[in-house]
């Protein structure tokens, strides 16, 4: 069994600064989330916590991707390290990715103009967590003396993958030193350490871990206060799994999730044939390697029985008050049907309480 994840907050002030231009960090409140990963298991994770953002406030001028923000950057500082999070507007819960900066401007890949972005938006700069930033100096991790043998791997999901019932993108270990520089490889690859490699905020992690013990780490940063969405995507030719997480360092309702409201999860007229599944993981349920979801949904649109979420196979009584853990990984599988994406932002769960 896993042992459960450890949440403390250290509250700070909830205080959300709305400056008319990107020039000062904000005062989130802020805590830390300590997890383990047990011994032959494959533990699901996610560091459900945020990086302190390095400025917030709202551009001054938008054209396409470029954000203007003053004369306070640092210049080729944010590319690829880091994203814009649009606090509200049309684009609330969005993020998008630097690509490169000057002390004046961000520029994103992405024509935020034409997607709707206004200079009233709120906007933070905020760090992806990395590997380093994780574990950093391996601290948390299993470290492997023999780059060619690792004992633990964090192994990573792709979030452009089609299809259903996906491999692990690439895998990734510590190693301690013995052999080459002491760092972050991807496995196979002993070329140079590579602890700067991105995790993605629309996306769990895995840990495979056969070195022997239990292995316990802590993230600490700041307590999500601002919607967080994720693209959830359907194909023409056939159903797609969509490799999802409960963003929030607090479990999260089926009821209260958002999926249906937002039109991200599809409702199902018969309860023996459901169009839309949820397949949600559970650590405390799970052990070895390769771990199938403990647990399948469905949400019926009323036709034969009660509307609201059941679990799949299983009519006698709904169960939207069943919930994704904080930070809990799951899967949606669309079914097949126009192409295209939805935009699900889940509510914070806690917001009213900070």
């Amino acid at each position: 069994m896993k042992t459960p994840q450890l949440l403390l907050f250290l509250l700070a002030s909830a205080t959300l600064f709305a400056a008319s231009n990107l020039n000062a960090a904000t005062t989130d409140p802020v805590g830390y989330v300590t997890q383990t990963s047990t011994n032959g298991d494959d533990t699901v994770l996610y560091p459900q916590l945020l990086s302190t953002p390095d400025l917030t406030g709202s551009p001054s001028a938008i054209s396409s991707g470029q954000l203007t923000i003053g004369d306070s950057l640092e210049t080729n500082a944010y590319a690829l390290s880091h994203f814009v999070l649009f606090c509200d507007g049309n684009l609330q819960g969005e993020w998008f990715q630097v690509v490169s900066n000057t002390a004046s401007s961000i520029t994103v890949a992405e024509d935020l103009e034409n997607l709707g972005a206004t200079t009233s938006d709120n906007t933070k700069l905020i760090a992806f967590w990395t590997l380093d930033k994780l574990f950093p100096g391996g601290v948390g991790f299993p470290g492997s003396a023999d780059v060619t043998d690792p004992v633990a791997f964090i192994l990573t999901n792709n979030p452009s993958a089609t299809g259903t019932n996906f491999a692990p993108g690439n895998s990734y270990f510590y190693h301690t030193g013995e052999q080459t520089t002491e760092g972050w490889y991807l496995d196979g690859d002993f070329s140079g350490t590579i602890g700067n490699t991105v995790l993605s905020p629309e996306t769990y992690f895995t840990v495979r871990n056969s070195s022997g013990q239990d292995v316990s780490f802590t993230a600490a940063g700041n307590v999500p206060v601002d919607l967080l969405a994720t693209n959830i995507g359907r194909l023409t030719n056939g159903p797609q799994d969509n490799q999802l997480v409960n963003p929030y360092p607090a479990p999260l309702s089926l009821d209260d999730s958002g999926l249906i409201s937002s039109g991200a999860f599809e409702a199902s007229a018969d309860v023996t044939d459901p169009v839309d599944l949820l397949l949600l993981y559970d650590n405390e349920a799970t052990v070895g390697t390769n771990v199938a979801p403990s647990k399948t949904y469905f949400y019926h649109s009323g036709e034969q029985t009660t509307a609201g979420w059941y679990l799949d196979g299983e009519f006698s009584e709904t169960v939207g008050a069943d919930t994704i853990p904080a930070g809990g990984a799951f899967v949606v599988r669309k079914a097949n049907g126009s192409a295209g994406t939805v935009k699900w932002s889940p509510a914070i769960p806690y917001v009213g309480n900070l």
